[in-house]
């Protein structure tokens, strides 16, 4: 059974024997700052310097009932050890003759965060002292993308990823113009209690072409950025562009709308990195236990999900929530199920963003230009004309269309994602949809 242990207090008024060795306990005198993933020591060590390789020292959290490390009859007791701390916290042992008490604390996590006590006891003497640790997360993949369009400009949108705690965000143009007055923030905790931060500026036509966005970790005292130019909107041909295919989508726009599918998903047997709603409109990539730092599971090449219907003809629409996630493939495949109910690809019609990019997926692999960050790609299958051709639908601007292609047997709705915890989401189509 554990022994609880509750934050102890300073002994005082006790009766030590004549002969009792009297030391005290020193600490860093400051608050300690440990990053997330790394390692830190809280540094405790008695004066003066006496052997503790045969005393009791306790390493309590005031948040917890059980110790966060203990040693105790010359070596570690984990039976006595907090779960969350397991395989995490190590005692330097071969400078515990020269009453070293320090604890070193590995992967450290948010929930570390706190006041720690360190204890030693000689079974005469006892003493303590408390312990503050800050943790502080450093945010990753921090960048800037052109959300759309606007009558007042162009909305920008700043993200990055695993910060802790909540970092300030700053707007600033070319000419050192703050514009963080005019921004919107927001933030959202994943399953680690990191924060994804998200803030979006509306920049007008008379800006300048380049625009910072700067994150700031108060704990840390560090700061990420991230930089994009734009040309000027009167100018820009990529805007023209925009503006040429949008008339040409939204002539097509109910025609697509008029061949509207219902798709459920289902994943093939075997499949264990990725889970599909119990709706069936959705698929998730699940969370490893230790990620990589961009938070990309390692999903198989093999393991992805697909429409439970098959079409051999006719025009079909449907559409796809990508909102978050930053690697996903969609589109089409062609194949045969086998008796085990599983489909053999043959041939795949797709599309996929990994980071910033957006490829059609060839045998060389086709940059695609796109003047607008997607939340919701449309896909939509001709059949009979052999065409597959995708689009941003948040706003009816045009990304790829594969021609020409090798229908000969059913083709298959095909939807693959490796973002963990970022979902491919079917979009219900009970109306066309609104300029955004």
């Amino acid at each position: 059974m554990k022994e609880h242990y509750l934050p102890l207090l300073l002994l005082t008024g006790i009766l030590f024997p004549a002969n009792a060795v009297k030391f005290s306990i020193v600490g860093p005198g400051r608050p300690v700052v440990g990053v997330v993933g790394g390692t830190v020591t809280l540094e405790c060590h008695l004066e003066p310097k006496e052997p503790i390789d045969k005393m009791t020292v306790r390493w309590l959290k005031s948040d917890l009932d059980f110790a966060v490390h203990m040693f105790r009859n010359g070596k570690d007791e984990t039976n006595t050890q907090d779960d969350d701390y397991r395989g995490r916290t190590e005692l330097f042992k071969d400078q515990m003759v020269e009453g070293n008490a320090s604890l070193r604390i590995k992967d450290i996590r948010v929930t570390d965060e706190g006041n720690y006590i360190c204890s030693v006891d000689n079974g005469v003497v006892f003493e303590e002292t408390p312990i503050d640790l800050k943790v502080g997360g450093l945010g990753h993949d921090h960048w800037i993308y052109i959300r759309g369009y606007e009558k007042s400009g162009i909305q920008l949108v700043c993200e990055s990823t695993g910060w802790y705690p909540a970092p300030s965000i700053q707007w600033i143009g070319g000419e050192k113009e703050n514009l963080t007055s005019k921004s919107e923030i927001n933030f959202q905790q994943d399953s680690k209690q990191l924060l994804n931060a998200q803030s979006k500026v509306t920049v007008s036509q008379g800006s300048t072409n380049k625009f910072r966005c700067i994150l700031w970790n108060r704990v840390l005292e560090k700061d990420q950025e991230a930089i994009i130019e734009i040309a000027d909107l009167e100018k820009d041909k990529s805007v023209q562009q925009y503006d040429k295919w949008e008339p040409l989508v939204k002539s097509d726009w109910e025609i697509m709308y008029e061949n509207k599918v219902s798709i459920q998903l289902e994943i093939e047997a075997g499949v264990t990195q990725l889970t599909v709603s119990k709706d069936g409109k959705s698929v998730t990539a699940k969370e490893m236990e230790k990620n990589p730092p961009n938070n990309y599971a390692m999903v198989k090449a093999s393991e992805w999900a697909r429409g439970t219907e098959g079409f051999s003809s006719g025009k079909k629409y449907w559409e796809v929530e990508v909102a978050g996630n930053r690697k996903w493939t969609l589109g089409v495949v062609a194949g045969t199920v086998n008796n085990a109910g599983d489909l053999e690809i043959k041939h795949d019609w797709t599309i996929g963003q990994s980071e910033k990019k957006i490829q059609a997926n060839l045998a060389k692999p086709l940059d695609i230009t796109y003047h607008e960050f997607p939340s919701k790609i449309g896909v939509y299958l001709d059949y009979d004309s052999r065409v597959v051709s995708f689009f941003i639908a948040n706003s009816k601007s045009f990304l790829h269309t594969f021609t020409e292609c090798e229908f000969t047997e059913k083709v298959y709705p095909y939807f693959r994602t490796s973002h963990a915890n970022k979902m491919l989401k079917i979009c219900p189509l009970d109306s066309p949809a609104k300029d955004s």
